[in-house]
């Protein structure tokens, strides 16, 4: 059925006859399945054929052996290429891109490769996870995202060490800033240094994940050894803060020049009148 219907609107989605040995959802019991080894989501059965119902973003909806979740807003169905739910914009519908049997890639949406389950724990999936060898940041839908960050490792810097307990000490899911940072490969790219065991955190990195958590912070200086120092001894401790506005001055390294504030040459397009009118 699959192949005939790449994209289609929910209401014209016909009914089909779900594998029993995979698909069975009770009413009664809230099922949950790990999609794609990243997206933990409840379970429901997708409306089709006309069916009306509320497309909610943090659930899954089963469809002829396939998982799909709600991808987000479109201005048109061609913008739209990834299996999921979209919402068109222009025509107000929702509208689904579906799997392709024939696709090996869309395997990781199979029902049969996902079996849904009653809700785990985090520890659970971490361990089951652990089991197929995966290293994985769970984007967990439950309440505590603090076990949805991985734990310390010997092999973890200071950076990132730093942005680990700071993400657990706030109790943040970083899924939910993701308007704070520039672009989705900056968040990608730090969850992806997070859940790597070998995964190293750049002070660029850092500096991004603090601007988007409105935080600041600073790095102290001092001699591990004052009597073995390295050429002079640092008598008093070196502090720099991400909140200064000075630069070292090349000449005199031990003196500083207040730079001046930025927004005070801030031009108000707004308030300033067109002199070519």
């Amino acid at each position: 059925m699959a192949d005939k219907f790449f994209k289609i609107t929910l209401a014209e989605l016909p009914v089909v006859k779900e594998d029993p040995n995979y698909v069975h959802i009770n009413p009664d019991v809230q099922m949950w399945a790990m999609i794609a080894n990243e997206h933990y989501f409840p379970v429901a059965y997708l409306p089709c054929n006309g069916d009306l119902i509320k497309i909610e973003k943090d659930k899954a909806y089963v469809y002829d052996g396939y998982y799909y979740y709600f991808r987000g807003m479109v201005d048109n169905n061609e913008e739209a290429e990834t299996p999921g739910i979209y919402y068109n914009k222009m025509s107000r519908t929702y509208f689904v891109v579906l799997c392709d049997p024939d696709n090996p890639a869309h395997d990781i949406y199979s029902v049969k490769n996902n079996p849904m389950q009653p809700q785990l724990s985090a520890d659970a999936i971490r361990k089951t996870l652990e089991e197929k060898g995966e290293t994985i940041y769970v984007a967990c839908h439950s309440n505590s995202s603090r076990s949805a960050i991985p734990d310390i490792t010997k092999n973890d810097g200071f950076l990132k060490r730093a942005a680990k307990t700071v993400l657990k000490e706030k109790n943040i899911e970083l899924d939910n800033y993701k308007s704070s940072f520039g672009n989705k490969n900056e968040l990608f790219n730090l969850k992806q240094v997070l859940r790597s065991p070998d995964g190293k955190m750049s002070i660029m990195l850092f500096e991004r994940l603090m601007e988007a958590l409105h935080l600041k912070y600073t790095i102290i200086i001092e001699e591990v050894s004052p009597e073995e120092a390295c050429g002079k001894k640092i008598m008093d401790p070196i502090r720099i803060s991400s909140e200064d506005t000075f630069e070292m001055s090349s000449l005199y390294p031990n003196e500083v020049k207040e730079l001046p504030n930025q927004n005070d040459n801030t031009i108000d397009t707004e308030d300033e009148e067109d002199e070519d009118v």
